[in-house]
This record gives structure tokens, C-alpha cells and sequence, in this order.
């Protein structure tokens, strides 16, 4: 973890973890040791999956160190798919900070900000990847990121329905186009969390994560 206050929430909150799943054969991957020489991977906000085809997603970051993202890979048998993505952020271009910001993979589909990252090169490498895992692509804007449709996250149920759950301000953020797209296989649940949001910085895949 990059700031040292949510160590000390990994530090409690791992315990509970682990007794959750007490009763199961579980792997515990500890990549902790990197915080020692300043070189961070921030979990499932800086990954974003793709878990059957197993391609690991990253925009390189702070909060997203490249030699992590590797040893991450050969321990989990994933192939890295890394680039850079910025931003406007006080009159100046930053690092995207976490992946899930502009991106998010489902099923059927890729939500996704091309235009956020600079290097074509690597903007045609993420989209002949997408392209490759027969993934529609819903390409959205650096203004639709603002509105945190890049932070959405598809769920299936017992019965093999799958949901794509997502804000109020990402549901109308999405053109009619790209709702339509989602909805061809997916269908969508939104709230409100527009105060999370604003002050938390994060929406709803932060929120949830990804613990099977």
C-alpha cells in the first residue's frame, strides 16, 4: 500500500480474513516486502483482471510499480498488459492512479479510456488485447472518468445472470449507445453514492472489490 494508514487497515483487517476462510485450502501471496524499497501494487485497484483469459491490466503508477506487477504475474501464471494513463489534474497531466479508474473488464465487454493514454503504441496494445479476448470495447472519455464509468464491476448470481453494478453519476455519465451495449448482456444496477464519491474519491468497484 502506498500511504501508511491503510497499512495499518491491512495490518486489522487480515486477521478477519483469513477466519473467514479458516475452513478452506487457501494460498496467502505476500508481496508486502516491496513497501521496504518504496514499490507499491495496490490490489485490485491498480489490477484490473481478466480472470479467464488471465491478463493482468495495469496503468503504471505510484500506486502501481511494474516490477510488483511482474512478481505478481509469475506467481499467479497471468500475463502483464501495462501502460500509462493520465489525467488533468490542477492544470497538470498525472498519473492515473489506479487502473479501475479508467477501466473495467466484464464478460462480454471492456469499459475503457484509450484517450487517457498518451503512447499510441501502447493504447493499440491495450485495445488489440481487448480485441483478441473478444471483448466489445465501450470506449469512453476522459470527462466520462470524472464520472466514474470507468469504476464499474459485473457480478453473475446463482443462476448465471450477470449484473453490471455502477453509480447514478456513471449510469448517466454512459451514453445511450454504450448503456445499450452493456445491457445486450448484462443487466445494470446503479445507486446514489455521490457522497462516497466526492469524498472518498472512489465509487462502486471500490467499494466492492473482488474477494471470491
Amino acid at each position: 500500500m502506498f500511504a501508511e494508514n491503510r497499512r495499518l487497515e491491512r495490518v486489522k483487517f487480515l486477521p478477519s480474513l483469513k477466519k473467514i476462510y479458516e475452513n478452506e485450502s487457501i494460498n496467502i501471496i505476500d508481496l508486502t516486502s516491496f513497501e521496504n524499497e518504496k514499490k507499491f501494487l495496490e490490489g485490485t485497484g491498480a489490477l484490473v483482471l481478466d480472470r479467464v483469459n488471465k491478463i493482468a491490466y495495469c496503468s503504471l503508477s505510484p500506486r502501481a510499480n511494474e516490477d510488483v506487477l511482474e512478481e505478481f504475474c509469475k506467481l499467479t501464471n497471468y500475463r502483464s498488459l501495462k501502460f500509462h494513463s493520465t489525467q488533468n489534474f490542477n492544470n497538470k497531466e498525472t498519473p492515473i492512479y489506479h487502473t479501475n479508474v479508467m477501466m473495467g473488464v466484464t464478460e462480454n465487454f471492456v469499459v475503457v479510456c484509450l484517450e487517457s493514454i498518451p503512447n499510441l503504441k501502447e493504447r493499440e496494445n491495450l485495445k488489440n488485447s481487448i480485441l483478441n479476448s473478444k471483448k466489445e470495447i465501450i470506449d469512453i472519455s476522459l470527462n466520462q472518468v470524472l464520472k466514474f464509468c470507468g469504476n464499474v464491476l459485473e457480478l453473475k448470481n446463482s443462476q448465471g445472470r450477470c449484473y453490471t453494478l455502477m453509480s447514478k453519476s456513471a449510469f448517466e455519465g454512459f451514453t445511450k449507445e454504450q448503456i445499450d451495449v452493456i445491457k445486450k448482456s448484462s443487466e445494470i444496477i446503479y445507486s446514489d453514492i455521490s457522497t462516497i464519491e466526492t469524498y472518498g474519491g472512489g465509487s462502486v468497484r471500490c467499494m466492492i472489490a473482488e474477494l471470491f
